[in-house]
């Protein structure tokens, strides 16, 4: 029986067992057309951009450019870091309208959000508008709450060592000052919610990267999808002022939370006794 004689609901099906096996759905790729576009679609459903490698990506900008139909394909974008990236990350990124998760770290030690052109960070922020997943790591000053208090899509946040901007911190905004048009324009869910940290972070004296965080967290009008979240994963607490907002967070939750998750550090076993 040649390929084009077996029916194409029987060869996708055969083609979709096979999503992990990469060699071998590149080989079916090239068996017949009645072959490629399932292949096509397994192949391209996850992509890794390694902007250290300038050319690496140069080379998928060209292939999307050629065949925009693959670029429908992918769902799953991991974009790590190893330098400032140029404008052809943008050109990529803007092509991938369907993207579901997104992973976009930094290699090595954190670095500044504030360094990297605008048209790569509106890029990852505004024109991914199918995102459900994000993972953000290894960013200072990432504007996290803000950018992504808007996302209609986002269902899971996961922040890696990625701290907020000061005026994140510092907003004192009025919540009973937005209408009901803002209030409608932020209306989400987030079911999941990670924070972690693999070092100390301190702001100020007083103010760690956690403390941060915490503190925009709990103002519902500043992110609104906290008060559906269902999944709350934070670690590490180090001092005391971060399991007393984390208490606050817990009460804006109460409704929804249904996972809790709460690394300790040693300092902060004796204060939960105390907050809980």
């Amino acid at each position: 029986m040649t390929p084009t004689s077996v029916p194409q609901d029987i060869i996708e099906t055969i083609i979709d067992e096979l999503r992990d096996d990469l060699r071998t759905l590149t080989t079916c790729a090239l068996v017949s057309h009645t072959f490629r576009p399932q292949s096509q679609k397994h192949i391209f459903s996850r992509i890794t951009l390694l902007v250290y490698r300038n050319r690496r990506i140069q080379q998928i900008n060209d292939i999307l450019s050629i065949h925009p139909e693959l670029a429908l394909y992918v769902r799953h974008l991991r974009i790590s870091l190893g330098r400032t990236p140029d404008h052809t990350l943008a050109r990529t990124v803007r092509m991938l309208t369907q993207i579901r998760s997104l992973h976009f770290g930094w290699l090595g030690s954190s670095v500044g959000w504030e360094k990297y052109p605008v048209d790569v960070k509106s890029a990852i922020l505004f024109y991914l508008p199918s995102l459900a997943k994000i993972s953000i790591s290894k960013f200072k000053l990432f504007p996290c709450i803000s950018a992504l208090g808007n996302s209609y899509q986002l269902r899971t946040l996961e922040l890696f060592d990625a701290f907020p901007p000061v005026e994140d911190i510092n907003d004192q905004s009025d919540p009973t000052a937005l209408d009901d048009s803002q209030l409608v324009e932020k209306d989400m869910r987030l079911d999941s919610l990670r924070l972690e940290f693999s070092f100390f972070f301190h702001f100020s004296a007083e103010t760690s990267a956690h403390t941060a965080l915490l503190r925009i967290l709990i103002k519902p009008h500043v992110f609104p999808g906290i008060a559906r979240l269902r999944k709350l994963d934070v670690g590490w607490l180090t001092i005391p002022e971060e399991v007393k907002l984390c208490q606050k967070l817990l009460e804006v939750t109460t409704d929804s939370l249904q996972d809790l998750t709460l690394r300790l550090g040693r300092l902060c076993s004796f204060v939960l006794v105390f907050v809980a």
